[in-house]
């Protein structure tokens, strides 16, 4: 898989065996690679994912977090896939005895809206996903409070629902230390979730799994590997 953003030499490519960091020496180029990857510009070919010869949706593969303090869990991204995954499972397994309890309080509620001297309009089928909302399911953010941890869980969700592709965190090597960032790689890796970091400023040093996709001055690119 390939990322193409016009006008740079390189593309950048994602494997199993590196965390991609691309680095931009200028502060108006990287605040508009993030506008980019943000809004899913696309129609103008500033910017182009593709699989071989296909091209992806940045929409679909790709997840952005700007705010690693106040990340959403329960975006709506997020709930959609929760509730489609649980709503699948219902349908393989329970669905019968599912469709015979909403059976039951429809007629409980038809009964009752007899007693009242209206007419009434009423859904005649209750999707799972509809009752999954009215018991406001979400996942409990509060049992991570460490910064790396809410980074990990973050990685467990994208794999586990299958948001998407790549993962993009802006600027993350300003808020871990080294070894903590070797940690967050490796965890990526183990769960088959590729890193996009898009850092404002270049750095000397490669660190383990890191390839990088330098964008200096003059906007020449050019990639650094450990």
């Amino acid at each position: 898989m390939e990322l193409s953003i016009f006008g740079l030499e390189h593309k950048i490519v994602f494997d199993d065996s590196h965390v991609n960091i691309l680095e931009i020496k200028d502060k108006k180029f990287f605040r508009k690679i993030l506008f980019l990857l943000n809004n899913n510009v696309e129609e103008e070919n500033e910017i182009v994912l593709m699989d071989n010869s296909k091209r992806l949706s940045i929409e679909k593969e790709i997840y952005m977090i700007f705010d690693l303090y106040n990340i959403e869990y329960n975006s709506k991204k997020i709930l959609n896939k929760l509730y489609t995954i649980i709503a699948d499972n219902i349908k393989l397994s329970e669905k019968s005895e599912l469709d015979e309890l909403v059976f039951k309080f429809r007629n409980f509620l038809v009964k009752e809206i007899n007693e009242l001297p209206f007419e009434f309009e009423m859904k005649s089928d209750i999707e799972i996903e509809d009752i999954l909302k009215s018991f406001t399911l979400k996942i409990d953010e509060s049992c991570y409070f460490e910064l790396i941890e809410k980074v990990e869980f973050l990685i467990d969700i994208i794999k586990e629902f299958k948001i998407a592709k790549i993962l993009v965190l802006p600027n993350l090597k300003n808020y871990f230390t080294n070894e903590e960032l070797i940690e967050i790689y490796k965890y990526a890796k183990y769960n088959e979730v590729y890193l996009l970091i898009v850092q404002n400023g270049v750095e000397e040093n490669v660190l383990e799994y890191e390839k990088k996709y330098i964008i200096d001055d003059e906007f020449d690119d050019f990639i650094k590997v450990l």
